[in-house]
């Protein structure tokens, strides 16, 4: 399946990136070429985890901490179709409702959650570098968007908030 013309342009994993290569315009490598991204991969996701497991989220934010976790195992398979997005736009829906008040990062996550939104799946009518190029850009999102969920989760976790948030907050207690 992965020897497929087809197929590593539509795949939204990590390890599926070296495939792409040849569909954006770069070498062609070997299928083995594969098996060392995951495993480099691994060793990314395993320093990951024992980072966030020495420094939690907070509390009532530890779920975005378990589901970029989980976001990061999954894009370690060899082959995601589009749903390799959907650990990113769970991971949004719940910032969304979080950051709320921080205009600025909520219309950031806002727009990275956009790109997320359109599917590639199937035979499309579009060139396979650009298939290649735009699930590229919706995994780099999914990446995003865990880096934003950690930044939070760090941040309520010593009690900081960003001057935009902080500034939303001043507004609601001024007005109530």
């Amino acid at each position: 399946m992965l020897r497929n013309a087809l197929t590593p342009p539509n795949s939204q994993s990590i390890p599926g990136l070296v495939l792409k290569l040849p569909s954006l315009g770069g070498p062609d490598v070997p299928f083995v070429s594969l098996k060392i991204a995951g495993w480099i991969y691994s060793a990314v996701i395993l320093w990951a985890t024992v980072r966030l497991a020495l420094r939690p989220l907070a509390p009532r934010l530890a779920p975005l901490g378990w589901l970029v976790v989980l976001g990061l195992a999954a894009l370690r398979s060899p082959f995601i179709p589009s749903y390799g997005a959907f650990p990113g736009a769970w991971i949004a829906a719940i910032l969304l409702a979080v950051c709320w008040n921080d205009a600025r990062r909520w219309w950031w996550i806002f727009g990275l959650w956009l790109t997320l939104v359109p599917t590639t799946a199937g035979p499309a009518p579009i060139p396979l570098g650009l298939i290649s190029a735009f699930t590229t850009i919706q995994t780099v999102a999914v990446l995003a968007l865990m880096a934003i969920a950690v930044r939070v989760g760090r941040e309520a976790s010593h009690g900081e908030t960003s001057p935009a948030a902080a500034r939303g907050q001043a507004t609601a207690a001024i007005g109530a």
